[in-house]
């Protein structure tokens, strides 16, 4: 279905978008939640690239409003990293937990063997995991390297700079995502959850089985019908192309 820019303007449509593209929040903010910053705190940032997404998207551009929304999500939290991440207030507390912890690890390694976990690094240090998890994320974003520092990679006087910038190997999957997302729109309803509680919310069959109230041999045939129907649906629109 073609969109145009005065239908996503809508406060219906608007909110059905939102609604159909917030898994894409959800898998940009997963994937940079090992960044310093909680998951929770990506998405709600990540929300606010979509809504700007949809609110500006122009079909006439020539992109899709999947594609662009990818892109204008993703480089909302990029923003959203540069200006937090390079002058974060760290307390105080969690700077001295966070020196506290670097001495506990290196003991508790030496100790055991391996890298302690979470789990035995509160321990060692009285505190809750929570508050490790804290301790740690705010260490990450209270040293902060240059990007002129020197990398010696084999002899090679090489700089963090030199490893930045370059096409996102994402970018290309663009057009792909967006085709399996509208063959997907075409299963039935039931099709659709399944697929979305298999392969976004990553539930085994058995769970499914137990969310659905069916048994598992039914989801494993109800998944191989989905998958063989996205499969020779796509396989049409690419050969028609």
């Amino acid at each position: 279905m073609e969109i145009s820019h005065r239908c996503v303007g809508s406060p219906p449509e608007r909110e059905r978008l939102i609604r159909e593209y917030s898994w894409l929040v959800r898998a940009i903010a997963r994937r940079y939640a090992t960044r310093g910053f909680s998951y929770e705190d990506l998405v709600q940032v990540g929300y606010l690239g979509l809504i700007q997404a949809i609110d500006r998207f122009d079909p006439g551009l020539g992109m899709s409003l999947r594609g662009y929304a990818w892109k204008t999500v993703e480089g909302e939290i990029m923003h959203f990293f540069r200006d937090q991440g390079w002058a974060v207030r760290v307390p105080r507390r969690l700077q001295e937990l966070s020196r506290g912890l670097a001495v506990w690890n290196e003991e508790l390694t030496q100790r055991l063997g391996r890298r302690p976990s979470e789990d035995e690094l509160a321990r060692e240090a009285g505190v809750s995991v929570e508050l490790v998890r804290e301790a740690e994320a705010a260490a990450r974003a209270y040293s902060v390297g240059s990007i002129d520092a020197v990398i010696d990679d084999d002899g090679e006087d090489l700089t963090i700079l030199g490893f930045v910038g370059g096409e996102d190997p994402e970018f290309s999957l663009v057009d792909d995502k967006d085709a399996l997302s509208v063959a997907i729109g075409r299963l039935p309803v039931r099709q659709q959850r399944l697929i979305r509680l298999r392969f976004e919310e990553e539930l085994t069959q058995a769970e499914i089985a137990a969310e659905l109230g069916i048994s598992q041999m039914h989801v494993s045939r109800l998944l191989r019908d989905a998958l063989e129907k996205l499969h020779d649906s796509l396989a049409g629109e690419y050969s028609a192309a």
